[in-house]
């Protein structure tokens, strides 16, 4: 798991395929503001300070809402770099009474080293022996895609019959760690979406749109296919490793055992179906088969290649940048010992795995106890009842096929817990609970020669039961130094199961969802309903329902889903067939996308409703608008590439208003890997991009031809960045993707250090400047004692910087929660400040600055903030000399907040909104005093009119600001009632290229034709958009600049009047000079401390000095103030005159 800054090593760089795929099209995105590629690379080339708190799920734990299943994927080690990201990621799931032998197995005993591969179960006996297909060539396993064949009973036994894959086979499924697993369904007929790459032929899909071709052999057996698979981002898969490893056995009752009569099942299986289980004295010995994945290729030809040994042990994974990983094995058995990154360079980074031995059931397993990481610090598990005992059993319990058998575990819990590398524990809790499915057709079989089939009559099964039972969660617990704590319960409907033969579906009636509800460690509810009927909305999110305090209390947000027709779209009716037995074929075969989305808060109804879609199911129309008076509605039409060559999906193209019929943005993308072209918006180009053979971005033009040039990459970094003006920034990047060092366009090279996990240890600043700076460096410390006030184990970092100190000790989220600021050579400069934060990481308390160095708790004076259930803020209290300053905001229908001051003025603010509640685009303002700001919209946001209005004390105004755009939506013309109009021009990179002010014009437009040459203020830029001259109305001196190689202003030029300045390395000014043509220049100088902190200023005639301390404050000014002291807050506390 990534839980500190790691620099490149867990960075994703996106630029390779930029314009992101989204399958079934993105819900918001018109309303998101996209980031750029020539923004990222900026994110890319900075060096981050910070330490970044835990994540929303920092044990790796996924919760299924549905089914409250219980699984965690925890990474290890993740290297971003120039094409995939290469990672090594453990899985663990509640493993069932049957599969715990299967554990000896695993790569990380109880938990499993997750690749990417094709799995399915196979038979070991008889005629079948491996993975095999129904056909006459069962070796042919993908291109004569089938079920396994059938096993034949032992020759010349007559008391069993064969075994059908119906009985004992639940099909084929894709895993792709951090994705789950996808069935593989055998591509139908209808479903004519396919690349057309090579000439290769695609008769394997899944609902994901992957596609799935046929590899001639595998690499380790040349008698049996394999399988090539491609992403719908163009990337590529070769799954052709053969392993197997252990699967449960079957058991059965001898005799003539009709098909299907397995299907009885107690536990829920990987595919989400239902696994047979019953006990007989017939055995079929099974295994679990695999086509591991060797190779990795993106669109680009960048690769990840996975190297395995005689025994199927993945031995390590390599990528075509120089990246690697080598993976170390216990001698002899399964077990991962250690896993290193980077194994051949100068300082490698190993990760070390722990191991226990199992007890109980499990004994003669073993358990992952801990992983070490780099620097020393670990993860720690207690994962053992979880393990060892937390499966449904059945064991003792009879089932009928009308209901699933009652476990004898049932209302028992248990409990495991993971303590993370910051401190964090989370506890587990999980109990067997009741799932079930309405409107089954029932078809019962008996597993008992001559037994009856009856729904009541014993050892009677369901083929496709309606009903059972699973392993839930029901609680989830996070504790640790330095936050209170937080606790999450879940609690489960009713199964809600129904038959179609009942009664109440002949009437309609059924019960068609179920439910999960959630409890906050606010004490906050939700309830997350879904369909549980038998069709293709099987477990889709029907509704999801928040109150304020427990569910079925005050309601305050309902988000209700609406779902397309599976047979009703441009689609493929049915992608594939599920060549399971017993399966939901409409839930697995078949899409639906989401159709619309209500949401009802603060009594508005908000709608998003798809109005069209492709044949992918991607929306291409959408209407947004909510039922608030006089708020507009807004309809767009979105384009996208999807491009079957490569197979890249859902890369957008143009968005289009309908009302308008105006094109409000557009990408073109090049044709030979789909990377992005030119941006456009608004009918104007904005910039043009070239990317280089591996996808990284090249270089980038904007709208006046200027280009910016990226080049020299390493781990998807560019280490030589060329700018438009001729200077060039270069960067020395390591083999972990960090930055060490960077080189200014001036020349001056600032230099970075870190530690094993990639935090920042040191930065040296530039050389041969005003001063040898002094460097800055960050410690970082385990505590496993309590300090400050802060229990046991939690973190300290530690900031210096000659005698500056900023020591921050962090909660165990790693959210600062304490920071302490003083001199090493005063110890009376200690400021502390405290911050509390709530369970979603919001701020709930931040202190004022108090001297000294007191407890945590100690800490009490400062603001506080309390939210309401959905995360809004609803009070401020604040405290003053004058006692407890509050200041409240509720939310009002109409889309309206109202502030209440601390005097009891209020203010109500409405909002421009669309098909979700929004607080960003104000529309009008209620202020105290009578006093009404209404501000028109267009439908994107932009302001056309600004009015003022109202009355007190008798006297009243009415005044208005109109605003208008040109043809490019970028503001052009301003009129108010007092100045007249204000005219505005761009040039091709939208800088203002003239303003005309105080105009008196006709018509609605822009009026740009009606403004005089000599009225306008006219400016001209450089290569990099910088002012270059200033150019007023006749009779007003022009103006001249001049820059630095860093973007500083070297000089300005206006008439007689000469201005310059000068910089030191750090970008400080150093002097500045303001001269008279024919007279001499009147300078100013200032000089800096090795803290980079202004010390003199020298005047012509004299200097002033300031004596800063380690913190950057005055101590002194000159002779006119000494003995300067501080309140904590930095403000001046006291001085000496003369």
């Amino acid at each position: 798991m990534r839980w500190m800054p790691k620099g490149r090593l867990a960075r994703v760089v996106a630029l390779a395929a930029w314009g992101g795929w989204a399958i079934g099209g993105a819900l918001h995105a018109q309303t998101a503001t996209p980031v750029t590629p020539e923004e990222e690379y900026k994110k890319n080339i900075r060096v981050s300070e910070e330490i970044q708190p835990l994540g929303e799920n920092p044990f790796g734990e996924s919760i299924g809402l549905s089914s409250g299943g219980l699984s965690f994927e925890q990474t290890d080690v993740s290297a971003a770099g120039i094409g995939p990201v290469l990672s090594l990621s453990r899985t663990f799931s509640l493993p069932s009474q049957q599969d715990r032998t299967g554990l000896k197995d695993n790569a990380f005993g109880n938990w499993d080293l997750d690749l990417p591969r094709i799995t399915t179960i196979t038979a070991n006996q008889q005629n079948v022996t491996g993975w095999q297909v129904a056909s006459a060539h069962p070796r042919a396993i993908c291109s004569q895609f089938n079920p396994p064949p059938s096993v034949n009973p032992p020759a010349g036994n007559t008391t069993v019959t064969l075994w059908a894959p119906s009985q004992w086979w639940h099909g084929y499924q894709l895993v792709m760690p951090g994705q789950g697993s996808q069935d593989l369904l055998k591509r139908g007929s209808a479903n004519t979406l396919a690349p057309t790459m090579g000439g290769m032929s695609f008769p394997i899909v899944t609902r994901q749109q992957w596609q799935i071709s046929c590899l001639a052999q595998a690499e380790n057996d040349s008698t049996i296919e394999a399988f090539l698979a491609v992403a719908p981002d163009g990337t590529k898969y070769w799954f052709n490793h053969l392993a197997y490893r252990y699967a449960p056995n079957m058991e059965r009752g001898k005799g003539a055992v009709p098909l299907g009569a397995m299907r009885a099942t107690a536990s829920v299986s990987p595919n989400g179906g239902v696994q047979p289980m019953v006990s007989a004295t017939d055995y079929l010995v099974r295994r679990e088969a695999a086509m591991l994945v060797t190779r990795i290729e993106d669109r680009f030809g960048n690769t990840l290649t996975y190297s395995y040994d005689g025994s199927n042990r993945l031995t390590g994974i390599t990528a075509s940048d120089g990246r690697a990983l080598s993976v170390q094995y216990g001698d002899g058995t399964p077990l991962i010992r250690s896993v290193t990154l980077q194994p051949a360079g100068s300082a490698p980074r190993t990760w070390t795995y722990g191991y226990g031995a199992g007890t109980g059931d499990i004994a003669g397993t073993t358990e992952l106890q801990s992983v070490t990481l780099p620097d020393g610090s670990a993860w720690h598990f207690d994962l053992a009842a979880l393990t060892n005992g937390a499966w449904v059993d059945t064991s003792e319990a009879a089932s009928v096929c009308n209901a699933p058998a009652v476990p004898n575990n049932l209302g028992t819990s248990y409990s495991g817990s993971i303590t993370h590398p910051s401190g964090l524990t989370g506890t587990f809790t999980v109990t067997p609970v009741k799932r079930g499915r309405s409107y089954v057709a029932r078809d019962c079989w008996t597993a008992q020669v001559g037994g009856g089939t009856g729904p009541t009559d014993p050892n009677t099964f369901a083929t496709t039961p309606n009903a059972w039972y699973a392993m839930a969660i029901t609680q989830r617990v996070y504790s640790g130094a330095g936050l209170p704590t937080r606790t999450w319960t879940y609690a489960y409907s009713p199964s809600n199961e129904s038959w179609t033969a009942d009664a109440c579906a002949g009437a309609g009636s059924c019960p068609t969802t179920v439910w999960t509800d959630e409890t906050d460690p606010s004490g906050n509810g939700t309830r997350y309903t879904f369909s549980n009927r038998f069709d293709a909305s099987e477990s889709l999110l029907l509704r999801t329902d928040t109150y304020r305090g427990a569910v079925g209390g005050t309601r305050v947000r309902s988000e209700v889903n609406g779902y397309a027709d599976p047979t009703g779209g441009p689609w493929p009716a049915a992608l594939g067939d599920n060549l399971q037995t017993y399966v939901n074929p409409a839930q697995t075969e078949t899409l639906s996308p989401l159709s619309q989305r209500q949401i009802v808060q603060d009594g508005d109804t908000y709608t998003w409703q798809a109005e069209a879609f492709n044949a992918y199911a991607q929306v291409t129309q959408a209407r947004r608008f909510s039922a608030i008076a006089g708020q507009g509605v807004l309809e767009e039409q979105t384009g996208y590439l999807n491009d079957p060559a490569l197979w890249v999906l859902g890369l957008p193209t143009t968005v289009t208003n309908v009302a308008t019929g105006e094109v409000e943005s557009q990408n073109v993308y090049d044709s030979a890997k789909d990377t992005l072209k030119e941006r456009w918006r608004f009918g104007q180009k904005l910039m043009s991009y070239s990317f280089d053979a591996q996808g990284n971005l090249a270089s980038f033009t904007d709208g006046n031809n200027h280009t910016t040039t990226l080049g020299s990459y390493q781990r998807g970094i560019p280490q030589a960045i060329g700018y438009p003006d001729g200077t060039s920034q270069h960067l020395v990047v390591d083999d972990f993707g960090q930055i060490r060092s960077i080189t200014d366009p001036a020349g001056s090279t600032t230099s970075y250090d870190y530690d094993a996990m990639g935090r920042l240890t040191t930065i040296t600043y530039p050389t041969g400047d005003e001063q040898a700076w002094y460097p800055r460096t960050f410690a970082y410390a385990y505590v496993p004692s309590a300090e400050r006030g802060i229990a046991a184990n939690h973190w300290r970092r530690t900031v210096s910087q000659g005698d500056y100190r900023q020591v921050t000790w962090f909660d165990a989220t790693l959210r600062p929660v304490l920071t302490d600021t003083y001199s090493a050579a005063d110890g009376s400069s200690h400021t502390s400040t405290r911050t509390d934060y709530d369970w979603r990481g919001q701020t709930t308390f931040a202190s004022y600055p108090v001297a000294g160095s007191p407890d945590l708790g100690g800490i009490t004076a400062g603001a506080r903030r309390t939210y309401d259930a959905l995360g809004r803020l609803t009070a401020i209290q604040q405290d003053s000399e004058l006692g407890t300053l509050t200041t409240t905001t509720a939310y009002l229908s109409g889309a309206r907040q109202q502030v209440t001051d601390p005097k009891g003025n209020v203010t109500t603010t409405s909002y421009q909104v669309f098909d979700a509640p929004a607080y960003d685009r104000v529309i009008q303002v209620q202020a105290p005093e009578g006093i009404t700001q209404a501000i028109t919209r267009d439908l994107y946001g932009h302001p056309t009119a600004i009015r003022q209005y109202g009355s007190n004390n008798g006297y009243s105004g009415d005044v208005t600001k109109t605003l208008v755009y040109d043809s490019y939506h970028r503001l052009c013309r301003t009129t108010e009632p007092e100045s007249g109009s204000t005219v505005t021009a761009y040039d091709g990179a939208n800088n203002v290229a003239w303003t005309a002010e105080g105009l008196s014009l006709t018509g609605t437009g822009c009026g740009q034709e009606q403004v005089a040459a000599g009225a306008k203020t006219t400016r001209t830029y450089d290569a990099m958009n910088r002012v270059l001259t200033l150019l007023p109305p006749s009779g007003t001196q022009s103006t001249t600049y001049t820059y630095d190689a860093l973007g500083h202003l070297k000089s300005a030029v206006s008439g007689v009047t000469t201005w310059t300045g000068t910089y030191n390395k750090l970008g400080q000014l150093t002097g500045e000079a303001l001269q008279l043509a024919g007279q001499n220049a009147w300078g100013i100088g200032y000089a800096h401390d090795a803290y980079g902190h202004l010390s003199q200023v020298h005047y012509p005639d004299q200097y002033v000095d300031y004596a800063p301390d380690a913190l950057g404050r005055a101590t002194r000014i000159g002779n006119y103030a000494t003995n300067i002291s501080y309140f904590p807050d930095g403000a001046v506390q006291g001085y000496t005159l003369g």
